[in-house]
Parts: C-alpha cells; structure tokens; sequence
C-alpha cells in the first residue's frame, strides 16, 4: 500500500470513529434547476442541483471542519436551509438510509467519481452534473441520465457532461476518493470528503480506506 492509500485509509476511520455530525445547510451553490424523475419520466420534479453548502453547529467539528461540501444521495426525504440537522457518520456503502444501503458496487463508483471529476471550482453545469451522476450510481441500475429509472432533463450541456463523467468510470482503484455518508432518519443523506482529501490529492491519486468484501 502506497503513502496514499494509507493517509487516505487513516482519515476515513477517524471520520468513522466520530459520530454525530449537526450542520445547517446554508445553500446549494453553484448549482442549476433540473427537472428530476424517479419513475423513468412518468413524472418529474424541479430540484437544486448542485454542490450543498453546509456549516457545522454541534457534534465534532474536527470529523468535516467548520463548513464542508456534500452532494445528495437521498431522494426520498427533503433538507431545509437555515436548520440544523443531525447527521451519524456511515460508511457510504451502507447508506443512504433507511434502506439496505447502496452496497459496495455504487459505492466504488461514487469514489471514483469524486476521484475523477470532483473540483472545489465548479460551475453551475459541472455542479449540477455532478450531483446528476450520483443520483444515477445510487438510484438506478444503468449509468445514463436520459434512460432507466432516475431521468433528468432540463439542460442539455448538464445532462451530456454527467454521462461523459458516468461513462469515464472504469473501475480504476487508484482513482478512488476517500469519501463517506452523512445519514439522518429525518433529512436528506449526503456524500460528504474526508477532512484532507485535496491534500491527498496533491500527492497523486486517492483510493479507498475501507472497502467491504
């Protein structure tokens, strides 16, 4: 195992070790109105799509920070700005919950995707981009926005740069970020970094800490 995979292994597990989280969301920044279906665009709903910002009210702040980033991985329930919300720190196979979590497979295409295409600079397409190609890993059984069950529409530029990004995953470990979940029985879960992940960055390539067989 390589200086990587063992600064990146290390800080996943005090992420893990470190409980309760309570964060307010204070926006969705940048980000993009998209039209959203989870019935394979028998209907559709108008969501923010694109980087959540939060800040940390209470818990241990050292597992995130003061603020930290995240990206939905929870349709089925809403967040509120301006409130806070207690959050449990879980493996992000094992979320979002309730449920049975997403499993090890989705998982590793999330880190990947954070691995590969995650950048604090964002604009408003790569955002919402970004945030459409996790709702896909997590929620249907392909990798394209435009078929399946999770479909989403609303701008063409969006949509066509989260399937170049889903289509870019290839399995390739080293790429893997060091990522978990943030889960609430009462609101949104979320895909949040583990604290120095853009220093591990620096170092040249990200893998996975914990990886269930």
């Amino acid at each position: 195992m390589n200086l990587t995979a063992v600064l990146a292994s290390g800080a996943i597990a005090a992420a893990a070790n470190a409980t309760i989280i309570e964060a307010r969301l204070d926006s969705v920044s940048p980000e993009r109105h998209m039209q959203v279906s989870v019935n394979g665009g028998d209907s559709y709903r108008t969501l923010y799509t694109g980087v959540n910002n939060f800040t940390v009210t209470g818990g241990d702040s050292l597992v995130l920070g003061p603020t930290f980033v995240g990206f939905c991985i929870d349709l089925g329930q809403t967040i509120h700005f301006n409130q806070s919300n207690l959050f449990t720190v879980t493996q992000l196979e094992d979320a979002p919950l309730p449920g049975a979590g997403m499993g090890v497979t989705k998982a590793d295409l999330l880190r990947e995707l954070w691995g590969r295409h995650f950048s604090p600079a964002f604009t408003s397409t790569q955002a919402a981009a970004f945030q459409s190609a996790v709702w896909e890993i997590v929620f249907d059984t392909g990798l394209n926005v435009h078929t399946g069950t999770i479909r989403i529409d609303g701008h063409d530029n969006t949509e066509n740069l989260a399937n170049d990004w889903l289509d870019s995953l290839t399995g390739t470990s080293s790429l893997y970020a060091p990522v978990f979940a943030l889960t609430s029985g009462e609101t949104q879960d979320m895909i949040v970094p583990t604290p120095g992940s853009f220093a591990l960055l620096a170092l040249g390539g990200l893998v996975a800490g914990r990886r269930r067989r």
